[in-house]
């Protein structure tokens, strides 16, 4: 059996996307135990995904300013925002919707 391992997925994922994007963390003022902020994929150029518009350096969900802190770096690079995850999968499923600051489909 060919297990990804645990990364495997978020891997898969970030390598699936038609263009390049990490795994930052969203912290918040005020983490427990229960809440830790979460992690978000995080696109390294400007990218439009049908109406969605994100700069580099945003998280596909929405923009870095929006956030307390968004930081990259840490051990767990599993994407955990269901709305970033949500994105990227549309992404994947449709490339062609998908344009680049470098002007056309990747």
């Amino acid at each position: 059996m060919n297990d990804p391992g645990p990364e495997g997925p978020a891997t898969t994922l970030l390598e699936q996307l038609p263009f390049a994007a990490h795994i930052e963390h969203a912290y918040t003022p005020r983490e427990t135990a229960l809440y830790g902020g979460g992690n978000h994929v995080v696109v390294e150029q400007e990218v439009r995904i049908g109406r969605i518009h994100r700069h580099a350096r945003d998280a596909l969900c929405k923009s870095r300013w929006s956030f307390w802190g968004l930081n990259r770096g840490g051990e767990d690079h599993t994407p955990s925002c269901r709305r970033c995850i949500e994105i990227a999968e549309r992404a994947i499923a449709d490339p062609a919707s998908v344009t680049t600051s470098a002007g056309g489909s990747p």
